[in-house]
């Protein structure tokens, strides 16, 4: 199990530089934006749209280790291991889980960094750094299962399908809803408000063990399915 990750995070090497040049811009940009005198409320969405990219980055670069591993040479020869499929899918999972945790730490600490230039404890987008964490993880749960069984391209097929029917349904409400609540008032302080109220923060606060749930079960399914698919990698 400790080889098996030592080689995820050596073939990780060169995508973590990719990563820590990409946190180090949007990390002086974050820092210059309360110098440059941006409103809290503003400040807070804009930190929040680059925490969401840096996690959208860092979900890409990730999936690229299974591409790495689609080679049937190699899975033949770990399947045929006593107890190294088990360890197979496990390094998958922690090799995720641990580069995500590192991400939210990261962050973590570039907005506490935000939050004492600009003095201001209003422009933190702490909450929404775990959410996006949870959504991430959430989604590989999601994928995951399908990418161990069906190879890397067809597992992103699937969560683009997944994307492009929450996406429709998005665009059919928009057309066909009630869309009064976007463009009455200030929006933003709409959304803080539902999201902040009584009848959305406990959702918020299960999201989390929510998605704990779901990467366990997705673990459990994985496990069933890895054999199966690394039958059908490529030589």
């Amino acid at each position: 199990m400790k080889g098996l990750l030592y080689k995820e995070f050596l073939l990780y090497r060169g995508y973590a530089l990719i990563m820590l040049w990409v946190y180090a811009m949007i990390s002086f940009l974050c820092i210059s934006m309360p110098i440059i005198g941006f409103e809290a409320d503003a400040l807070m969405v804009l930190l929040t749209l680059f925490y969401w990219v840096i996690f959208a980055f860092v979900g890409f670069l990730t999936s690229e280790l299974f591409r790495k591993d689609e080679r049937q040479s190699w899975n033949s020869f770990v399947t045929s291991l006593p107890g190294a499929a088990k360890s197979a899918v496990q390094c998958k999972y922690y090799t995720m889980l641990i580069i995500h945790l590192v991400t939210l730490f990261g962050l973590f600490v570039l907005d506490c960094i935000v939050v004492g230039v600009a003095n201001d404890l209003a422009c933190s987008a702490l909450i929404a750094v775990v959410m996006i964490f949870c959504w991430r993880m959430f989604m590989n749960a999601m994928e995951l299962p399908f990418i161990l069984r069906f190879g890397y391209v067809s597992g992103m097929w699937v969560k683009g399908t997944v994307l492009l029917i929450i996406l429709t349904g998005v665009v059919v409400y928009g057309l066909f809803g009630d869309i009064s609540f976007f463009v009455e008032g200030n929006v933003l302080q709409k959304i803080k408000d539902f999201f902040l109220n009584g009848n959305a923060i406990w959702i918020l606060a299960l999201f989390p063990y929510i998605t704990v749930g779901a990467y366990y079960l997705s673990y459990r399914i994985s496990l069933k399915l890895y054999q199966k698919g690394a039958e059908n990698y490529e030589q």
